[in-house]
């Protein structure tokens, strides 16, 4: 069942969906040895081109406008899912860890405690002498 319809059958975003099944992938892939999404994504990708191909060769043989529109229409879908499918498994670990910083820092900010966690999509305005410092540490720790 799509996640739209799960998403409408309970009244909520989609998204929230969405994350329940990345949670419980990830539950399931501790109980066998662990889900490799990029692998998975990988050989997704491998099908779609492997059927990008074939349409391809269909597109050579076909005759009518009609039927090479529709083709080249099909060929065009499926750049495009791969195109999507590159973008989210980019932005996916991100998104996570914003999320996961965000709500560790409203937590140290209502605890008063001393410390923020910071990421590297944060634009920061610092001087050079300060930028220097950081990449001492940076360097240091590493």
């Amino acid at each position: 069942m799509p996640a739209i319809t799960i998403a409408e059958m309970l009244s909520v975003e989609k998204n929230i969906i969405d994350n329940d099944i990345q949670l419980l992938y990830r539950e399931l892939g501790k109980e066998w040895k662990r889900i490799d999404f990029d692998e998975y994504i990988f050989r997704q990708i491998i099908k779609l081109d492997t059927q990008r191909g074939r349409l391809a060769s269909y597109l050579d043989k076909a005759d009518d406008v009609d039927k090479k529109l529709a083709i080249e229409r099909m060929i065009a879908n499926i750049d495009f899912k791969i195109v999507t499918m590159v973008t989210k498994a980019e932005q996916l670990p991100a998104a996570f860890w914003n999320a996961v910083y965000s709500e560790m820092n409203k937590v140290a900010k209502e605890k008063k405690l001393d410390w923020r966690f910071t990421t590297l999509w944060e634009g920061v305005k610092v001087s050079r002498k300060a930028r220097n410092k950081m990449d001492e540490v940076l360097r240091a720790e590493s």
